[in-house]
């Protein structure tokens, strides 16, 4: 071999520098400032605001009223219903254009109470006779729409149950349906 020639083992390899150049560095603060703002930013986002007087009392209001809320009744936490007839068909004058008209219905109250159940078979005639009142002054103008009829049922309800707790002590009637309507 010749002189002038090296063996590439023999020669040393240049020892690495730890120096960085300036674009290095740039980017390198240039990371750490996006990722400080970002953060900044996040935690602007995620930090509650503070609320003022009138807000935290909006917010009572609200809560104290949701709590008064009856809480939603699931169906099947429910006894049956039952079905109570008010034979026979109730038929009555009602008032209306001038002429005779009638109204013939077939209603039937519901309970899911076995105690309410018994006060209504028991009390029959002083809740059909109630019944038959209310649906005399019943004016024909007013039962043409669903929304009159809903009404007719709801007062009709609300007087059965009045009868049961005056006669029974005891209310209950949940719903009052008409199982046939008929006016002439």
């Amino acid at each position: 071999m010749a002189e002038n020639e090296t063996n590439p083992e023999d020669v040393e390899a240049p020892a690495p520098t730890a120096k960085l150049g300036w674009q290095q560095l740039l980017i390198i603060v240039g990371i750490i400032l996006v990722t400080e703002a970002g953060m900044l930013f996040a935690w602007e986002a995620l930090r509650p605001t503070p609320m003022t007087p009138e807000e935290a009392a909006a917010a009572a209001a609200a809560e104290a009223a949701a709590e008064d809320e009856e809480p939603e009744v699931n169906v099947a936490d429910l006894e049956p219903a039952i079905y109570i007839a008010m034979p026979p068909a109730f038929l009555v004058n009602i008032q209306g254009g001038g002429s005779s008209r009638y109204l013939q219905a077939d209603i039937q109250l519901m309970t899911r109470d076995q105690d309410v159940n018994e006060a209504i078979v028991q009390h029959r005639p002083a809740i059909r006779q109630e019944l038959l009142l209310l649906l005399a002054e019943a004016d024909v103008s007013n039962l043409g729409s669903r929304e009159g009829k809903e009404a007719l049922s709801e007062k009709a309800r609300a007087a059965a149950d009045a009868v049961l707790l005056e006669f029974a002590g005891v209310e209950g009637v949940e719903e009052l349906h008409f199982t046939s309507f008929v006016i002439q």
